[in-house]
């Protein structure tokens, strides 16, 4: 996707996807970027993104992205649909195993420090890649939450969805296409999983789903 403006950026210290009072927090600009102090203990916090517009199309941006913090703060900090994915699992080996399954074998910060967005309209051929599947992670997240979002549910949609879809993507054997990441069985499948896990499976139509 392009850069977002006007996105809401914090620190959630506290790991329930909400912005809390004493949350250091940043707004992004017309270019997407954004400055928040760092602190010492930041390595075991997640950076989370909120809201903000498409500097391209200036279509709203709805739904909620995360990220970790990179341990070198000298490194540019990028929050997408891949940085949620990432943040979504918690060892060390799964963030390796999963940037490996969308197809990045460089590093897990090189991946959360890299502009695909940048680089892909620059012409390389793996930041075009990534970009392809960061748009579809980010088109999931947001089926997911404008589903959801008629029920009133909370940020919490957003995590689930990045949980199941991280999970699949860890279990599947092959990677995934760049041009498919899951197939629309597998997204239905998943978007029924995610809203059960939020209490709505029964309230939502299978065709609405689909």
């Amino acid at each position: 996707d392009s850069p977002v403006a006007g996105a809401l950026v914090f620190v959630d210290e506290n790991d329930d996807v909400e912005r809390s009072d004493d949350e250091r927090e940043g707004v992004t600009d017309d270019a997407g970027y954004f400055s928040i102090e760092r602190a010492d203990s930041d390595g075991d916090v997640k950076l989370v993104s909120i809201g903000g517009t498409d500097s391209s199309t200036n279509n709203s941006i709805f739904g909620l992205y995360r990220s970790d913090v990179l341990a070198d703060a000298s490194k540019s900090q990028v929050i997408t649909g891949i940085s949620t994915l990432i943040a979504s699992v918690d060892t060390s080996n799964d963030k390796v195993a999963l940037a490996s399954a969308i197809g990045f074998d460089n590093g897990v910060d090189a991946l959360l420090s890299s502009d695909i967005w940048s680089d892909s309209q620059s012409g390389s051929e793996e930041a075009k890649s990534l970009q392809r599947v960061n748009n579809q992670v980010t088109l999931i997240f947001e089926i997911s939450g404008a589903i959801a979002s008629e029920f009133s549910a909370s940020n919490g949609v957003y995590v689930s969805t990045a949980d199941a879809l991280a999970e699949k993507l860890l279990n599947t054997s092959n990677r995934p296409s760049t041009n498919m990441l899951l197939s629309e069985q597998e997204i239905t499948a998943l978007l029924q999983e995610v809203l059960d896990s939020q209490a709505l499976g029964g309230s939502v139509s299978q065709e609405a789903i689909a």
